[in-house]
């Protein structure tokens, strides 16, 4: 298994004038059944205390995908449950 940062995208929401509020972090899981396609976002204090940290980074995206895939279930749970027996 293994998560490659492809990509870091810093986020002005308070115009490019200022500081940037957070990053918006672009990867590629490979090796995993379930295979997530989606960006982790992080506040900019979160960045700042783990931009050296290239695990801590994939340990914060990995909690993403961790909560990605229990709400996937959870929707897939409530898609069944509203199916009728046949």
């Amino acid at each position: 298994m293994r998560i490659t940062i492809t990509n870091i995208n810093f986020n002005y929401d308070n115009g490019y004038d200022n500081e940037y509020t957070g990053v918006t972090i672009n990867y590629i899981a490979t090796g995993f059944k379930f295979n997530p396609n989606e960006s982790a976002t992080l506040t900019r204090d979160q960045y700042e205390e783990l931009k050296d940290d290239k695990d801590g980074l994939r340990k914060v995206i990995i909690e993403n995908i961790i909560k990605s895939v229990a709400s996937y279930v959870e929707e897939l749970n409530e898609y069944k449950d509203s199916l009728q027996a046949e």
